[in-house]
């Protein structure tokens, strides 16, 4: 006759296993992941107040710049100098008006919304910092 393992079938149960952060997972998964439906460490809009349109950024590692106007296949996001405002859930990201880091730039920490103001429609890369 065999025993039953009555113990949960969790895999936090499972020595060695951990949740992880978003940050942590974008190092493993091999970077950015874009989605439009507002979810993610940082969500950027078409319209102030958070209103309009949305793309949001997944799975950014530390020290990764992202063109917001193209995806990673290359194709447009229609997101590029348009952007006017954001809600950050987790991370500090540095936005800049220009490809890589260049133009003016600002810094967005975790837990923050806002617009953009005197950079309106004018972002086209972020890079998380944090």
């Amino acid at each position: 006759m065999s025993k039953i393992n009555n113990q949960s079938n969790s895999l936090y149960n499972i020595e060695f296993v951990q949740d992880i952060s978003h940050e942590t997972a974008a190092n493993y998964s091999g970077g950015a992941d874009f989605t439009f439906d507002g979810t993610g460490d940082i969500v950027l809009f078409k319209d102030p107040g958070q209103q309009g349109q949305r793309i949001g950024y997944l799975n950014t590692a530390i020290g990764e710049s992202i063109n917001v106007g193209l995806f990673p296949d290359g194709t447009d996001t229609t997101f590029n100098d348009t952007a006017s405002s954001f809600i950050v859930n987790e991370g500090t990201w540095e936005f800049s008006t220009d490809v890589d880091g260049g133009g003016n730039t600002g810094i967005l920490a975790a837990n923050t919304l806002g617009d953009f103001l005197e950079n309106d429609d004018a972002v086209t890369s972020i890079t998380r910092i944090a």
